[in-house]
């Protein structure tokens, strides 16, 4: 016995014993979930971050697009008084028709190559649309009958502007007065007074954002202190005076080529016009108000980006300065 407890005890010592597997296997998954984890937040971090440089990026596009639609606006102003002073001079100097590189006020498109970008700018003459405080009720009558609002409808349209901008509180058959818009959410009186600008027809019951949009280009509200002006009606506005969607498409092919200077020279594209009766005086010559909308654009892929604004100026090309500013709206959704 005592030669085996010998043995026992000046034996090896047993080294260290390797841990099971089933341990193994457990830290082996806790190093793949961390390795996991911190895989998932650098994921994260890497998406913040790429999603704050898009939002710089969008942001300095943004600033860039209103800085062109702007740098356009002015553009515009220093074309149309070109265009003025060319007008004037012209008659004294017999020089005839102003040099086609000069502005008309008709509405039409142009595209400006800019630094950085692109602008589209439309400028319009505002004494070739339809005032909506002095026009008679016929003329905006036919103007909603040519948008294919016909019938009672158009009557309706008619009754209902003419009680917004009427002082008194009785309604018209089809109209309405602040009984009506008090009963609406949120409420409100009625205007009984001229409109301020175009889009305060939304207000006005049955003028929804549909019909207002087709609307804002052919009214105005401002006072160009003459008829209309043919060089710079829409066709929708030349059919509500009277002549036919054939007679209005002629004055405008007409006009692209040189301004009409007199009734005599209308009088030549048709046959018996001159027996046409028209329902308010027209002009040949442009006004001092003018609609500017520029749009600037910042095309992809370097991170595209579109503003618009819309002014509204009044020049006086007399003065030192030659312009006004009535009406600036930026941002503008046209």
């Amino acid at each position: 016995m005592s030669s085996g407890r010998r043995r026992r005890q000046g034996g090896a010592v047993p080294g260290p014993v390797a841990p099971p597997a089933r341990e193994q296997g457990i830290v082996l998954l806790m190093v793949l979930l961390l390795l996991a984890l911190v895989s998932v937040m650098v994921l994260g971090f890497a998406q913040e971050w790429r999603l704050e440089l898009l939002v710089t990026r969008n942001q300095v596009s943004a600033r860039q697009a209103a800085l062109l639609a702007e740098g356009g606006v002015y553009y515009a102003l220093g074309k149309l008084i070109q265009t003025q002073q060319a007008e004037r001079r012209a008659p004294q100097a017999g020089l005839g028709e102003p040099p086609q590189e000069l502005w008309r006020a008709d509405g039409s498109p142009r595209e400006l190559a800019l630094p950085g970008g692109r602008v589209v700018v439309r400028v319009t003459d505002e004494s070739g649309k339809i005032n909506l405080n002095q026009a008679p009720e016929a003329l905006l009558l036919r103007l909603f009958e040519v948008l294919g609002v016909e019938g009672p409808a158009a009557e309706a349209l008619v009754d209902a502007l003419a009680d917004w901008r009427d002082p008194d509180n009785t309604p018209r058959p089809q109209g309405a007065e602040s009984d009506y818009y008090a009963r609406l959410t949120p409420p409100y009186p009625a205007k009984n007074g001229p409109l301020d600008v175009v889009e305060e027809l939304f207000w006005i019951k049955g003028f929804d954002a549909g019909r207002l949009l087709r609307l804002r280009e052919l009214v105005t509200v401002q006072k160009t202190g003459r008829g209309i002006n043919l060089n710079a009606a829409p066709p929708e506005v030349l059919r509500a005076l009277g002549f036919s969607a054939e007679q209005a498409l002629t004055i405008v092919e007409a006009r692209q080529t040189a301004p009409l200077r007199n009734r005599r020279e209308l009088d030549q594209l048709f046959v018996g016009l001159s027996t046409l009766r028209l329902p308010l005086p027209l002009t040949f010559r442009a006004s001092q108000i003018f609609e500017i909308v520029s749009t600037g654009v910042i095309d992809y892929p370097r991170g595209g980006a579109q503003h618009t604004i819309r002014a509204i100026v009044r020049l006086t090309i007399t003065r030192p300065r030659p312009w006004e500013f009535l009406l600036w709206n930026d941002d503008y959704l046209g």
